[in-house]
């Protein structure tokens, strides 16, 4: 028997300033009626999804993917 494995996987730079729309953690602004990180995770439609991100990794925690400086 042979088993597949899926090796598909997908990381978000979530990084950004923002500067340009008036600043702050850019990947955590609400456009519509979700932040632009899930907007992104959403898209992906991936199992296996990481997020790079400097700084305090804890700000992400409510998206429950692991967090690569």
């Amino acid at each position: 028997m042979r088993m597949t494995v899926d090796r598909t996987a997908g990381l978000v730079l979530a990084g950004g300033e923002a500067r340009r729309i008036g600043g702050g953690d850019k990947p955590l602004l609400t456009v519509g009626r979700q932040t632009m990180l899930a907007a992104v995770i959403a898209a992906l439609d991936l199992p296996h999804i990481a997020i790079s991100a400097n700084g305090d990794p804890a700000r992400f925690a409510a998206f429950g993917r692991s967090v690569l400086p």
